[in-house]
């Protein structure tokens, strides 16, 4: 339950060397009927592209229900 810039510090404190924070699923999990739009190829590719043009933005990295941290010690 971390806020997107608390991860990246939290990491940073205990000596992570941070290579990004990306958002998993991006804002897709926000709509009604999530698997009506999965289900659907061309909606799912529009999903998949939102996804990605946002998955690296931090101002809207909160958007995704998941982040995910990339680093290496």
């Amino acid at each position: 339950f971390h806020h997107p810039n608390e991860l990246e510090a939290e990491a940073a404190e205990v000596g992570f060397h941070i290579k990004g924070v990306y958002g998993v699923e991006g804002p897709g999990w926000l709509l009604q009927n999530f698997e009506e739009h999965w289900n659907d190829d061309g909606r799912r590719q529009r999903m998949l592209t939102i996804a990605r043009a946002l998955e690296a933005e931090p101002t809207l990295s909160g958007l995704s229900a998941h982040l995910m941290l990339v680093g290496h010690k």
